[in-house]
């Protein structure tokens, strides 16, 4: 039997030798449990593999050195891999469930298995441990308990009350940059890992793996002194093997970016900064150390130059990325906190656009976003940081008479950003909020005109055709629509004795209010036949944006006879929200009435809600005249929603092809480079004719995949075969032979 045992563990990849000292060192089946539950899954999965495959052989088992090189194959393809590592890939489940405290046997088992759990992008596999790394209750506490380890090294050896900084701790955090992870949707969980790391800046980061990484630069080696890599490996084969330091490099940087991506305050925080610069320090000490050959001849950076180059120009171009996303947050933190500042910059744009505003003829209609505007700020939805800018309207934003900040893509059109991956989203993000918009703001400020006209004693500026359309829907509703000339796309559907019957709260949609209405009059008269009418309709949809427009009950504007302006009046208040329930038995139950589930994005209508639902018994028809829910007949909601989203939430630094789809004119311009905005020279008009007429040729770059050492295209098909014919993209010489 133990024969067999033994046999089966060969088969799996595990580490039993047979002996007690082999069992007891964590050969592999480890994690903390002892040697009879090692044993006992190779020999369930042996049986398995006997029954369905009994003429297969035992799977051949790697030595160290087989595994050495299979593991620095994939360190140079900038992954942390664990090499035959199925046979450990649940047992984080297990270690996971453990109520006692880790050693290091256990976290690295842990994390080995991880790694190997994580090796597909996406599947239920990935989910599964992207949900159970993120839950706070028992992934977030293992993450937080392996962090606070009471002592870390770079010489551990097999202490078990000492992790690994180069077996283990750098195995943790190639596992937090796996793309299983970084690409994972379910945002919720990935956040909660991310945090941790965050909360434990400053003793895990900075006080631990900083530390460590400068020690091992500074002794230009990678090895644990107190045990050799073929031993380690003897006794604990699921180990991974760093075979360079600079993959310890370009997996901080990885997880450095990722914080600041994830994390909104990361790119003002000093400790951040702190190890971004040691970091930068501790580069060119390698980099230097490298170069003169001083670092360890089993680094593969040291031997072979097409590899360090390569290296290097992947690891300063994240760098990079990383240091322009925490410039930026500085930048950002500067100017919001420093209200001269703003006025200084103000005035910058102000004299810069001056110059420029007689070139473009635009000077007299440019009013910035927000606090930037030399009028003050248009309504309490004007920002000049996209990201404060809720993308449903508020009542102010439809009601008022200014016109909004609309930036076009032009280049000397006048925008108070300049070129670059910033500006080209809040111009995208404007536009496209504003297509959204345009249609229901156009129809509610006719509506509204209507309804003040109604109100007001005077009728002999009254708009004759407006009054009609407000009487055709003021009892049974209907498609309001009136062409002013201004916008051909404004109509709406108007739904008419608004009544609240209810407030609910999920646990998903928070709350809502159950809105009772007149449905539209349709010729089926039984609820089977109004049931299908609500099924084939896109009407008051899931996720469409509804208004409820409500008499004020305390208007403290009050509106002159010769002027019916909405923005002067407040007679009427909207309420914004968005269809969270659309059930068709409740839209069809009743041929008089219809109820619609809304989530409102302002919260005081739920007391005027609650109110209501409290004195159902008072309430009558006259409650409810000149009450509407009114929609767009022209917009969806949820067509604009997640892309506005994504404007708002996507860091310009780390934008795709950002150098092709927004670049910096003035960076690419060689006849600018000592250009400073706003300092206005002699010379500046002609300088800006020049411009002007310049054709400015953005060189696109090859792949990154394509400049590694040795990569070629084999074109032999376009010659059938017939010769041999490669071609080196990175080499231009080589084009034209």
């Amino acid at each position: 039997m133990a024969k067999k045992t033994k046999k089966g563990g060969t088969k799996l990849g595990f580490n039993n030798n047979g002996n007690k000292n082999a069992s007891n060192s964590g050969g592999g089946g480890g994690g903390g449990g002892g040697r009879r539950n090692r044993n006992v899954e190779p020999r369930t999965r042996q049986n398995r593999d006997h029954n369905n495959r009994p003429n297969e052989p035992p799977a051949p088992r790697l030595s160290a050195h087989e595994i050495r090189q299979s593991q620095q194959e994939a360190t140079i393809s900038n992954f942390i891999f664990i090499t035959d590592g199925e046979p450990i890939k649940t047992i984080w489940k297990r270690i996971l469930r453990k109520n006692k405290p880790l050693d290091h046997k256990d976290v690295k088992m842990f994390i080995s298995s991880a790694l190997v759990a994580s090796d597909n992008k996406t599947g239920y596999e990935v989910e599964e441990i992207v949900t159970e790394l993120g839950d706070p209750d028992s992934g977030v506490k293992k993450l937080r308990e392996i962090m606070n380890f009471p002592s870390m090294s770079c010489d551990a050896g097999f202490d078990n009350g000492v992790l690994s900084f180069q077996h283990v701790i750098l195995p943790l955090l190639g596992l937090f940059t796996r793309t299983a992870i970084t690409e994972c949707i379910l945002e919720k969980y990935v956040l909660a890992i991310y945090t941790v790391v965050y909360e434990n800046l400053d003793s895990f980061f900075y006080n631990n793996v900083m530390k460590m990484l400068e020690t091992l630069v500074q002794r230009n080696s990678v090895c644990d002194s107190r045990v050799s890599e073929d031993v380690l490996l003897l006794r604990e084969r699921y180990t991974f093997i760093p075979s360079s330091l600079g993959i310890f490099f370009l997996v901080i940087v990885r997880l450095l970016t990722e914080l600041l991506r994830r994390i909104s305050d990361s790119s003002i925080n000093e400790m951040m900064h702190n190890i971004a610069n040691d970091l930068y320090r501790l580069k060119i000490m390698y980099q230097e150390s490298i170069e003169q050959q001083q670092f360890a001849l089993t680094d593969p950076l040291t031997s072979n130059l097409e590899n360090r180059k390569f290296f290097f120009m992947i690891l300063e171009k994240e760098m990079k990325i990383m240091d322009k996303m925490l410039n930026n947050g500085r930048n950002n933190l500067m100017f919001d906190q420093n209200p001269e500042a703003k006025k200084i910059n103000v005035k910058l744009d102000q004299l810069y656009y001056k110059e420029l505003a007689r070139r473009v003829d635009a000077e007299r209609t440019y009013d910035p976003p927000g606090e930037l505007s030399n009028y003050g700020k248009r309504h309490d939805n004007d920002f000049s940081e996209i990201s404060k800018i809720s993308i449903i309207p508020t009542n102010e934003e439809i009601l008022c008479d200014r016109s909004p900040f609309l930036p076009t893509s032009h280049r000397y059109s006048l925008h108070f950003l300049p070129d670059g991956a910033n500006r080209l989203l809040d111009t995208q993000f404007r536009l496209l909020r504003e297509d959204l918009l345009n249609p229901i703001r156009g129809g509610l400020s006719n509506l509204l005109t209507a309804l003040l006209q109604e109100h007001s004693s005077s009728n002999d500026n009254n708009d004759i055709k407006l009054s009609k359309e407000l009487k055709k829907i003021q009892n049974l509703g209907g498609r309001f629509s009136y062409n002013d000339g201004t916008n051909e796309n404004s109509d709406l559907q108007v739904y008419t004795n608004i009544r609240f019957v209810k407030i609910t709260c999920d646990k998903r949609k928070g709350f809502a209010c159950t809105i009772k209405f007149t449905p539209p009059k349709i010729s089926a008269k039984n609820a089977r036949g109004r049931k299908e009418f609500w099924e084939r309709s896109k009407r008051l949809l899931n996720g469409s944006l509804v208004a409820v427009i409500l008499s004020n009950p305390n208007p403290q504007k009050k509106n002159s006879n010769n002027n019916s302006s909405i923005s002067n009046s407040d007679l009427y208040l909207l309420y914004f929200g968005v269809v969270v329930t659309r059930d068709e038995k409740a839209l069809s139950k009743d041929e008089n009435f219809a109820e619609i589930d809304v989530n409102f994005i302002d919260p005081s209508i739920y007391s005027i809600a609650l109110n209501e639902i409290s004195n159902f018994d008072k309430t009558n028809k006259k409650t409810s005249k000149n009450r509407f829910m009114v929609e767009s007949t022209g917009v969806y909601l949820e067509s604009y929603y997640h892309i506005l989203k994504t404007f708002q939430t996507t860091n310009p630094s780390s934008l795709p092809f950002e150098k092709y789809l927004a670049p910096n004119f003035n960076d690419l311009n060689v006849n600018n480079g000592d250009y400073i905005k706003g300092k206005m020279r002699d010379e500046m008009r002609e300088e800006m004719k020049k411009e002007m007429s310049n054709v400015y040729d953005v060189k696109v770059e090859n792949p990154l995949y394509t400049r590694a050492p040795g990569f070629q295209f084999d074109l032999s098909i376009l010659c059938k075969n017939q010769y041999n014919l490669q071609l080196n993209v990175a080499d231009e010489s080589t084009h034209d032979e």
